[in-house]
């Protein structure tokens, strides 16, 4: 095995199996099984890789957690479909435009609570880390949609995609530690924190790369809806007023693709955002590093699978 990817076709088929189990059992709705069924399952896949690269065991243990950290990102893509009138998600119809709104927000509740059956055997440290991470995750949504315009768009850029795509990565990473301690011991000083951080710069390494392809897919299809965070982005690297003004048109669905194009193509924009990215990435390989695990095919991997993960988003649709 010599990729993250290789490690993650491993992963997957034993999470996917688990979440079919499950899902089926407690929602007993065929097409939301379906919809459950389809993800990249890059949180489960990381969470995993910690938990190997650190207890020496196999993903057997955390199997539920692997699940439980999946599960709650599709209740939130769910909500994030309806907030950016998304028609598409993982090759199928969102549900809030097979199902309407009021069915959508209704399998979301039921969603969200299969995470917590999950975690509960773990303990009170894992169902309160879940709940925090999802009111995070909301104050990332809520920062997405609210936010002060005068503010500086890297700064609000960053806290939504913190919130939102860090969190639940730092939250799998953490989980993938703790599970190696198994209660036994506290773990070394600081190593959590080091774990989590690792994790929210994969988190938003992926997400900066998810926008640049989302971006690249504006530009090329004049596509309206769906338009999130990636407009921001887009901001973060272009002059000021011109982006503004881009960003206002898009609030008012009144989007103008002259000016989006006109940002696109200005010469460093694109490198711009390379750059954004990468930084992310170095610093995720700069965690492990700084963590000093024994040299191992684990630890390559861990160092690999930024980069990698963005390659995936960068490639791949939704």
């Amino acid at each position: 095995m010599t990729t993250f990817q290789e490690y993650l076709d491993q992963v997957k088929p034993i999470v996917d199996a688990r979440i079919c189990e499950v899902a089926s059992r407690k929602l007993r709705d065929d097409y939301l099984v379906r919809l459950l069924m389809r993800g990249k399952r890059l949180r489960a896949g990381l969470l995993s890789l910690v938990f190997e690269s650190t207890s020496g065991k196999s993903l057997d243990g955390t199997v539920d957690l692997a699940c439980a950290v999946e599960l709650a990102h599709s209740a939130s893509l769910i909500i994030d479909d309806m907030l950016d009138e998304d028609e598409m998600r993982r090759g199928m119809p969102t549900v809030h435009m097979t199902e309407g709104q009021k069915r959508a927000m209704l399998d979301t509740v039921g969603i969200l609570s299969l995470p917590y059956d999950l975690v509960v055997p773990y303990g009170e440290r894992f169902v309160q880390s879940l709940a925090a991470t999802q009111r995070g995750m909301v104050s990332g949504v809520l920062k997405e949609i609210l936010h002060d315009p005068e503010l500086p768009a890297s700064k609000i850029y960053d806290l939504i995609i913190k919130q939102k795509t860090g969190k639940p990565f730092g939250l799998a990473a953490s989980w993938g530690y703790l599970a190696g301690l198994d209660g036994k011991k506290k773990g070394a000083n600081g190593q959590l924190q080091k774990w989590t951080a690792y994790g929210m710069h994969v988190g938003k390494a992926m997400q900066i790369a998810d926008d640049i392809a989302d971006l690249d897919e504006v530009m090329r299809t004049r596509k309206k809806a769906g338009v999130g965070s990636e407009l921001l982005l887009l901001r973060c690297v272009t002059a000021e007023r011109l982006a503004k003004e881009l960003f206002s048109d898009i609030r008012r669905m009144t989007l103008h693709f002259e000016k989006a194009r006109e940002l696109w193509s200005r010469e460093g924009v694109q490198e711009s955002l390379r750059l954004k990215l990468q930084k992310e990435i170095t610093s995720a390989q700069e965690t492990i590093l700084d963590l000093r695990l024994p040299r191992s095919a684990n630890r390559n991997l861990l160092f690999a699978a930024p980069d990698e993960i963005a390659k995936i988003m960068l490639a791949g649709s939704k």
